[in-house]
């Protein structure tokens, strides 16, 4: 559903309104395109090393594995 931990016991209208955006056709999109803009920010200012922990980070939220 999210990128995000949300817990839907604590917010059921933030989780519903989640669960609806999801549901949008260009909501991956979107959200991948925004991702990667801020990931490559982050990952500039992070010393070398981080290089491949960074990329195995965002092959995982790419390929759906964060999501809830």
């Amino acid at each position: 559903m999210s990128y995000c931990p949300v817990e839907s016991a604590k917010y059921p209208k933030l989780s519903a309104w989640l669960k609806r955006l999801s549901q949008l056709p260009f909501y991956e999109e979107a959200n991948l395109r925004g991702a990667r803009l801020e990931a490559d920010c982050i990952r500039a200012k992070l010393p070398k090393q981080f290089d491949k922990l960074w990329q195995k980070a965002f092959e995982d939220i790419k390929s759906g594995a964060g999501k809830v």
